[in-house]
């Protein structure tokens, strides 16, 4: 999708909706690009709707300290929940691409605090003994940290107008 994007865009094109971004694949594949373009975007949909929801739940239920076995209840009721939770999104948020902006927004609000445990365990001696940050990789980490905060905070700045008005 970026790569079609970005060719696009180096032509002056402009995309207003996911059908529009098959038109940067017909220079290369020509009358074959828009179902070269739905295969790519229904394998990419049908991928991300069954990894999602169990990559939240095993965050989710990493954090609650609860069993990653895909067999428990508790672990099979956060999954389901979550996979419902986005088909309402889906169906209730408007088109794909308000959805898909939306996640991307909220993701990139979210990377500095994803950034901050990260750098927060890279410290643990517990966690990592003798493999733990020195001085120099916890400045980095803070470089990161404040780069992910900067980008967090024009993310906001611009999605969220864009998601009030998508929202509302």
């Amino acid at each position: 999708i970026m790569v079609v994007g970005f060719s696009l865009f180096q032509r002056g094109e402009t995309v207003k909706g996911v059908a529009d971004l098959a038109m940067g694949l017909e220079p290369l594949a020509g009358t074959a690009a828009k179902a070269i373009f739905s295969i790519g975007i229904f394998a990419a949909g049908i991928s991300s709707a069954t990894t999602a929801p169990l990559a939240a739940t095993y965050v989710i239920t990493g954090i609650l300290g609860w069993s990653t076995d895909l067999k428990d209840k508790r672990f099979r009721a956060i999954t389901t929940v979550v996979f419902i939770l986005g088909c309402v999104v889906a169906i209730m948020g408007g088109t794909p691409t308000n959805i898909i902006t939306i996640a991307q927004a909220i993701n990139g609000v979210a990377l500095p605090l994803s950034v901050c445990l990260v750098v927060y365990v890279a410290n643990d001696v517990g966690v990592l003994g003798s493999y733990k940050n020195t001085a120099i990789l916890n400045v980095e980490g803070l470089a990161v940290v404040v780069i992910t905060l900067f980008m967090a905070y024009r993310t906001f700045m611009v999605y969220a107008p864009k998601m009030a008005q998508m929202i509302g």
